[in-house]
């Protein structure tokens, strides 16, 4: 069931039986409903709106020529226009949602106001720097199925937003390959409260999507203080509980005061 996107069946195996074993058991389990399943064979499909390319064993995000908006309404369906669930383009998309929330709390502008100049210039500077391209990344971690996974957690957080970026190392040359970002817009009062919310992020997000895999964790933060008050128990806050049960889980490495922006 975890394997299950709407109608799309996406998952991968360590060797071909195992591939063939499940391919069977999914045709009979279909066949015994009245439903019959198609199988992927060409070189290149799309999964989840990307593309994988099966050859080269990547998923990839292609970003096409973006019209400059005129509107608020134009930037707000700009912004949603890629599926990208692993956050591959996310230095984009998190940057598009705090220009759109700009112009609704710091310029006052409904929807069919025009966008400021200003506003207009962050837009085009986006578009100039990442926009028009492919962004790819490998699907296979370097790890087989059973295997803990070594993982490098960046969290950061300014005056809007808080983020996190997930990498794994791989076992065999030390390279960081990327696994997952997301950001999010923040109403905290201070940045070192949004800087403790950048790590929970992180870290609920590693617990949710890839905790039984994970073995050994560090992460990242340039703000230390933060750091050791998650792990000590000077927060009572439920949420802030429950991540330090989570961390327990793992292996925790010694922590880098690493500036991430």
């Amino acid at each position: 069931i975890d394997w299950f996107y709407v109608d799309d069946l996406v998952c991968s195996f360590d060797n071909a039986d195992t591939r063939l074993k499940v391919k069977t058991s999914c045709e009979r389990v279909f066949s015994m409903y009245g439903f019959s399943i198609g199988w992927a064979e060409e070189q290149v499909v799309k999964v989840l709106g990307m593309s994988y390319d099966r050859s080269r064993g990547t998923l990839s995000v292609i970003i096409t020529e973006m019209k400059i908006p005129v509107t608020v309404r134009d930037l707000a369906s700009l912004i949603p226009q890629r599926f990208d669930p692993c956050g591959i383009t996310e230095p984009m998309d998190g940057e598009l949602r705090r220009i759109f929330s700009d112009c609704w709390k710091k310029d006052r502008l409904t929807w069919d106001d025009p966008i400021p100049e200003e506003q207009t210039e962050r837009i085009n500077k986006i578009i100039r720097v990442l926009g028009k391209r492919e962004y790819e990344i490998p699907i296979w971690l370097g790890y087989r199925s059973g295997e803990k996974f070594t993982v490098h957690l960046f969290t950061d957080a300014n005056e809007q937003s808080i983020g996190a970026v997930i990498y794994v190392l791989h076992p065999h040359d030390n390279r960081l390959i990327f696994l997952f970002a997301k950001s999010v817009l923040h109403t905290r009062r201070t940045v070192p409260e949004a800087e403790l919310d950048a790590i929970l992020l992180g870290v609920n997000i590693l617990h949710r999507e890839y905790g039984p895999e994970v073995g050994k964790l560090a992460i990242h933060t340039d703000s230390m203080i933060n750091f050791h008050r998650l792990h000590s128990h000077s927060i009572n806050d439920l949420k802030y509980q429950q991540a330090r049960k989570v961390l327990l889980l793992w292996e925790t490495l010694s922590a880098y005061d690493t500036v991430v922006d």
